[in-house]
């Protein structure tokens, strides 16, 4: 039977992670996935020495809902170490283990991370099926449309997500990805609209300002979906003042 070993060699201590529905292929496969500089996992026996106090402390996991959690967890330091390839993996065998939607939405996760967005989509549509008010899920599936750049549709499931955030930090977080994919939205549009071209200007200032407003407020913000979106804020307000200078060129004084 395949296994999974968690050890602390300081504290002597090891849990084995029975993997019965696991191949030897599987783990070679999440083998290769791991970082080189990993560290307390092994995929066969540690030989561990007894602390200075005590013996060494050792123990099996055969429960599938338990060994499922100890592989969520797993995956998500994965992804906390940017390796989404390795969080995926874990996933991928905790939703062996487990009819959870959970590991299914963090794999959806993983799949976003790695540009494999139809996959990523299905999974999302997987969870959603079962749990159509599920804020995480409607969050990622905005995300995914984001990546696709179909920013009216990210939009909207942006207002679902906030619609249901079960808590302040998923309400924060999909209020600022539904400004976000306004900005994206109003800018493509505003090249449908026939405008003075003193109202484009207008306009222009007004997506800038929001795009301004909007990167002051995640500026050193401790939600980890808000912390990359700074730089294509940053991007935006640059394009926008690349355009204003573009039409003061044309814009009789």
């Amino acid at each position: 039977m395949s296994s999974i070993f968690l050890f602390s060699q300081s504290q002597g201590r090891c849990v084995e992670l029975e993997l019965p529905q696991a191949s030897p292929s599987d783990l070679e496969v999440l083998h290769g996935a791991l970082p080189a500089n990993v560290s307390g996992l092994s995929f066969t026996r540690p030989d561990l020495k007894a602390p200075q106090q005590g013996s060494v402390k050792f123990h099996s996991v055969s429960s599938p809902r338990h060994v499922a959690e100890h592989l969520g967890t797993l995956g998500d330091r994965m992804l906390n170490a940017s390796q989404p390839l390795a969080a995926l993996r874990f996933f991928d065998l905790a939703t062996r283990m487990s009819v959870d939607l959970v590991f299914h939405l963090k794999r959806a996760e993983a799949l976003l991370l790695l540009g494999r967005l139809e996959e990523a989509q299905k999974e999302t549509d997987y969870v959603l099926r079962y749990n159509p008010e599920n804020s995480g899920v409607l969050f990622l599936k905005g995300r995914i449309a984001l990546h696709k750049e179909r920013y009216a549709d990210a939009a909207q499931f942006f207002k679902r997500a906030e619609t249901f955030a079960e808590n302040d930090s998923q309400r924060v977080t999909a209020s600022a990805y539904l400004r976000f994919a306004r900005i994206y939205q109003d800018r493509d549009q505003l090249h449908l609209r026939n405008l003075a071209p003193n109202d484009y200007v207008v306009e222009i200032r007004q997506l800038q300002s929001a795009s301004c407003q909007l990167r002051n407020e995640v500026q050193g913000s401790t939600i980890a979906p808000l912390q990359g979106m700074g730089v294509h804020l940053e991007a935006l307000e640059n394009l926008f003042s690349n355009w204003l200078r573009e039409l003061s060129t044309n814009i009789p004084s």
